[in-house]
């Protein structure tokens, strides 16, 4: 049996969800930014990011959110607020 640090258990799970090269190319880790306190907090959205969660973590039908609108109106505010709080606030996130 090896006993790993939890240093390597963190790398190992950094490795596991590491952008493949092309999306590191053409993409941005939302979370790697907000990890880093590069997104600023979202104000006013709160609803919509909580109805995001909902989607997301729901068992029983399909969990994948289309956030559809004309420009300007803080879709982008939205997903940035969402990967803030995964990151920032994971247990508010994961709550009931």
């Amino acid at each position: 049996m090896r006993i790993r640090t939890r240093e390597q258990e963190e790398e190992q799970v950094r490795k596991k969800y590491e952008l493949p090269s092309y999306l590191k190319h053409f993409g941005v880790s939302l979370n790697k930014l907000a990890r880093q306190d590069k997104i600023p907090p979202t104000i006013g959205r709160e609803l919509e990011i909580r109805q995001m969660i909902e989607i997301l973590c729901h068992k029983e039908r399909s969990n994948s959110p289309m956030l559809v609108g004309e420009p300007g109106v803080g879709k982008t505010a939205v997903v940035e607020g969402l990967a803030r709080m995964i990151e920032l606030e994971p247990e508010r996130f994961l709550q009931g």
